[in-house]
């Protein structure tokens, strides 16, 4: 996630939450070594493997989650259990989440292309 990326989402959430809800981006991810390839293609690369506590993906909306969260054009929205029955009065454009939707960090179906990130990369060149 980009600085521009995560204040934008801050930025436009604040606009529309009606509190206690958790706003989760549809973005894709990538591998830290795909980056780090692209990055600096010709430099060789240390593996020193996973530290204590450190982990190898990210789960964005759990099967839990899922149940009480809805989809929006640009983000996923948690919502509070209690809540969730309300949410077709605050985001009429909202649809539920699948409740097998496996969003994380190293589902295949959510990867960046090589074009993808190359794009991302060049924004900072």
């Amino acid at each position: 996630m980009t600085p521009k990326q995560a204040s934008d989402l801050i930025l436009s959430s604040v606009e529309i939450m009606n509190g206690g809800e958790i706003f989760v981006p549809k973005l894709k991810t990538t591998r830290i070594m795909a980056l780090a390839k692209r990055i600096a293609p010709d430099k060789d690369i240390d593996i020193v493997g996973i530290r204590q506590g450190e982990k190898l993906s990210e789960e964005f909306i759990s099967d839990v989650d899922a149940k009480s969260s809805i989809e929006l054009d640009a983000r996923y929205v948690i919502m509070q259990p209690d809540q969730f029955n309300k949410y077709n009065e605050i985001w009429k454009n909202a649809k539920q989440v699948p409740k097998d939707i496996n969003y994380n960090s190293s589902n295949e179906k959510y990867m960046m292309s090589d074009k993808d990130l190359d794009e991302l990369i060049s924004q900072y060149n």
